[in-house]
């Protein structure tokens, strides 16, 4: 993994640009491969960040801080898992959207905890 700027920081931006790519997915009502393999990929990369930060930083960190990384953290394994499930098993076009859009709220949630974290950090 490249050197990245905060780890918090940097899982904000990937959940926030799989939110912009489930949109689109529900505009266009599909999920190409190529995009599933884009969020698996980069919400991996910013789950195993969090959870080195989380890990140096464990006695450091305030609980709610804490708790907020622990939460977003799921939430990024959560939308991963939904989007590896559309990789490999494909899924029919008028289901599309509704992967899309689980996969968009969990981004969202995963946005709100990494935000109250870095606020909580502040």
């Amino acid at each position: 993994m490249e050197d990245r700027a905060h780890p918090i920081c940097y899982a904000l931006t990937v959940a926030r640009a799989i939110r912009e790519m489930s949109n689109d997915a529900i505009h266009d009502g599909q999920m190409p491969p190529v995009m599933t393999s884009v969020m698996v990929r980069t919400a991996a990369e910013a789950t195993l960040s969090l959870s080195l930060f989380a890990a140096a930083r464990q006695h450091a960190l305030p609980p709610r801080a804490a708790s907020a990384i622990e939460s977003a953290k799921t939430d990024l394994e959560t939308l991963m898992q939904l989007a590896e499930l559309v990789r490999y098993c494909g899924e029919a076009p008028q289901n599309a959207t509704h992967v899309a859009r689980a996969i968009r709220d969990i981004a969202e949630l995963a946005a709100n905890h990494l935000k109250q974290a870095s606020d909580s950090l502040s």
